[in-house]
């Protein structure tokens, strides 16, 4: 396999990635966009911090609201719909807890299925993901642009030098 060939495979696996993720979280907003819409009622917040099974930190907002749909009442700890993130956002969790405190009123948005479940919002993309989305967007077309025009080799030793050099840190 040539170097070039390899690059543009490297290219196209991450392009997807970065563009995969983006249209994956728009796909999740315009869902939750068109769900009905119901008034819920905050009735605990609280910031959850500890490990998982994996050992990994977790800091998750768990939010308790009640709302009636369909002239029934429900209750729901799931505050925020979420979709796949490569970095979820911790400051976004903390600023949850702040923005729903117990007694506040609220929107939220019903998904009927087997249960009926309510959310009050779509988690954003973290500002790491974004630049996790940048970075495997661009750097593939650098990547493509510099194998095209026949940089290969001089691309690849200035990348190794400058890995060593940081690594070398």
């Amino acid at each position: 396999m040539s170097l070039e060939f390899a690059q543009i495979v490297a290219a196209l696996i991450s392009f997807g990635l970065g563009v995969g993720q983006t249209f994956y979280y728009l796909r999740v907003r315009k869902i939750f966009n068109s769900l009905p819409i119901v008034f819920a009622e905050i009735i605990g917040s609280r910031l959850l911090h500890q490990l998982d099974l994996d050992n990994k930190d977790l800091t998750q907002a768990i939010i308790n609201f009640k709302y009636s749909y369909q002239r029934n009442e429900h209750e729901s700890s799931s505050p925020v719909l979420r979709g796949f993130e490569l970095f979820p956002s911790f400051d976004y969790e903390r600023a949850l807890v702040k923005k729903y405190r117990p007694g506040d009123r609220a929107t939220a948005r019903v998904v009927q299925g087997r249960s009926v479940e309510a959310y009050l919002e779509v988690a954003p993309l973290s500002r790491a993901s974004y630049s996790v989305v940048l970075l495997l967007v661009v750097f593939p077309m650098v990547l493509v642009v510099l194998g095209y025009l026949g940089y290969t080799e001089s691309f690849v030793a200035w990348l190794k030098y400058h890995v060593e050099f940081w690594l070398a840190l």
